[in-house]
């Protein structure tokens, strides 16, 4: 997944996946739009998704970083 993932970016075809925003009200006057928070609406495959290349990057990223950190100490 992360390999396709790379790839997607070197071609330059990441795909925008739509979303569906929606106005929530926060506490206070309903009538000041202001007291109003945009919130995106995704699909549930796009969240799964990045949710596992988020994790699968986070240990990529804390494996180079033990190996740079054994190298200096080294």
């Amino acid at each position: 997944m992360l390999l396709s993932s790379s790839l997607m970016w070197q071609l330059e075809q990441v795909h925008q996946v739509p979303g569906t925003v929606v106005s929530m009200p926060k506490k206070g006057d309903l009538t000041d739009p202001g007291n109003y928070r945009g919130i995106t609406l995704l699909s549930v495959l796009y969240k799964f998704y990045t949710s596992v290349l988020n994790q699968r990057l986070i240990k990529f990223a804390e494996g180079e970083q033990q190996e740079q950190q054994q190298q200096t100490q080294a």
